[in-house]
């Protein structure tokens, strides 16, 4: 039987992994330069690295958390 605690450990682990992956599609879109259309309204280049270092910026809170560090 799964723990509280490593049930709490591994979902802390999985959203690390999906900021992380939110980071890097954000810092592959601003590399490629590929366009992103809301609308009718462009989104920035720079909105991109922002996004990703706040995406990056909450990753590695998760995957501290996860590890039991404070």
């Amino acid at each position: 039987m799964i723990t509280k605690l490593l049930w709490q450990r591994w979902l802390l682990y999985l959203a690390g992994v999906i900021f992380l992956l939110v980071a890097i599609a954000h810092i592959t879109r601003f590399v490629m330069r590929a366009p992103l259309i809301l609308g009718s309204w462009h989104v920035p280049l720079w909105g991109s690295l922002l996004a990703a270092s706040v995406a990056l910026l909450l990753a590695w809170c998760y995957f501290r958390a996860a590890s039991g560090k404070q």
